[in-house]
């Protein structure tokens, strides 16, 4: 029978506090491999961003830090007496490059934190407010008299300008007189016009009847 063998990790890092892995700038496959290589160091990792103390990130700078803790809704509070946060859970984080992990798998033992520390600061789990609005009581609006009178002047402007724009009354007034024309024209056709030739019987009684020839008279 063959004796155990004990596998020595790479790395000792048993002794951190809770540790989470930002996933910044990390394609997928390289996140599960750096993960791998932390827990074959013994490095308490958690899968809880809100349960750890430390955060291993491939950032540069606290404003970065900030957003990607943000993303995980840890929030960094520079007042813990901020009566806003009277009930949230605080505790202190640090935010480590992600060089201090490969340095010290390199060198073979933990490089100091701080040389690697790009943010250390106090934070709170970040839980979205809710506000309830009251709602406004209902105010009554009193016109003004001059405001009043000075809209109904520009309401009557705007009426007489609006008839006088109108097609529809100059069409009125031209079907009118179209049609008082039409009636002139029918007046005048039906009046009896004068006779350009007089008739024998518009002679009678201005001529008697010695003044007319022998052969009219005779036949008459």
């Amino acid at each position: 029978m063959f004796p155990s063998r004990t596998v020595t990790p790479p790395l000792d890092l048993s002794h951190l506090p809770r540790t989470y892995l930002l996933p910044t700038h990390l394609a997928p496959e390289k996140l599960l491999e750096l993960q791998d290589k932390l827990r074959a160091c013994k490095c308490p990792l958690t899968d809880t961003a809100s349960d750890a103390s430390l955060f291993i990130a491939d950032v540069n700078t606290e404003k970065r830090s900030e957003l990607e803790l943000r993303k995980k809704e840890i929030a960094v509070i520079s007042n813990t007496e901020d009566p806003a946060i009277a009930n949230a859970t605080i505790w202190p984080i640090r935010v480590v490059k992600l060089e201090w992990f490969t340095k010290s798998l390199e060198t073979g033992q933990a490089e100091k934190l701080e040389e690697y520390t790009v943010l250390s600061a106090t934070v709170a789990l970040a839980r979205p407010k809710i506000h309830t609005a009251s709602p406004k009581p209902a105010t009554t609006v009193i016109p003004d008299s001059n405001t009043a009178a000075r809209k109904r002047k520009e309401i009557l402007e705007r009426a007489q300008t609006d008839a006088a724009e109108s097609p529809q009354p100059k069409r009125a007034r031209y079907g009118r007189t179209e049609k008082q024309k039409g009636i002139d024209l029918i007046l005048s056709i039906t009046k009896k016009a004068p006779l350009l030739r007089r008739s024998t019987s518009s002679f009678e009684g201005k001529r008697s009847s010695n003044d007319l020839p022998d052969w009219v008279r005779t036949k008459v």
